[in-house]
């Protein structure tokens, strides 16, 4: 006897909502001796307003050797829209230039949006 899948029609569930890191992840990972220095210091940041000025600052090469650790970084202490600057910093490191080397002009006006965007955090002048 051969046995065949029926597909069904019903839609898949969206997946559930990640709760909110716990504040035992965040003094976990702070007491990892191989943690990365600048992660560190997201973790041990008072607020938004310093992670946002450790993450204007933050290079591009570290940016790119260090991302997978900032990101967690980022989202263990909950700073979710740092997370989101940094994977858009890094698809435009990625992204194809065109026959003079330039990015996309859309692609650099999102890059100046979140700019002044976390100039702003950093700043502490509202949003």
């Amino acid at each position: 006897m051969i046995s065949v899948a029926i597909p069904t029609t019903r839609k898949p569930k969206p997946p559930a909502k990640t709760p909110a890191p716990a504040p035992a992840v965040r003094r976990r990972l702070l007491r990892s001796s191989g943690l990365f220095h600048i992660a560190r210091q997201l973790l041990a940041a008072e607020g938004d307003r310093e992670r946002a000025a450790v993450l204007l600052r933050l290079s591009d090469g570290l940016l790119l050797d260090k991302h997978g650790e900032l990101l967690a970084a980022c989202t263990a202490c909950g700073f979710t829209v740092g997370a989101d600057y940094l994977t858009l910093r890094l698809a435009a490191l990625h992204a194809v230039r065109d026959r003079q080397g330039c990015l996309s002009p859309a692609t650099i006006g999102q890059l100046e949006t979140w700019r002044r965007a976390f100039v702003a955090i950093a700043e502490g002048s509202p949003t």
